[in-house]
C-alpha cells in the first residue's frame, strides 16, 4: 500500500505509526502501580461508588 507523507497507510483508518523511543535508560526513582494506587487513594474522600447506569 502507499503512504502519503504523514507515514499513513492508504486507507480510512489514520493511525499513526508509532514513535520511536530515545531514551531508554531507567528513572532515576522508579514508581510502582501500587505506589501510584495508595497515593491516590489516600487523596480520596469517601467511598468509592460505581457510577449508576
Amino acid at each position: 500500500m502507499a503512504k502519503d507523507n504523514n507515514g499513513y497507510k492508504d486507507t480510512d483508518d489514520k493511525m499513526p505509526r508509532a514513535k520511536r523511543i530515545k531514551n531508554k535508560a531507567p528513572a532515576s526513582v522508579q514508581i510502582t502501580a501500587e505506589q501510584l494506587l495508595l497515593k491516590v487513594r489516600k487523596g480520596q474522600v469517601g467511598e468509592i461508588r460505581p457510577p449508576q447506569q
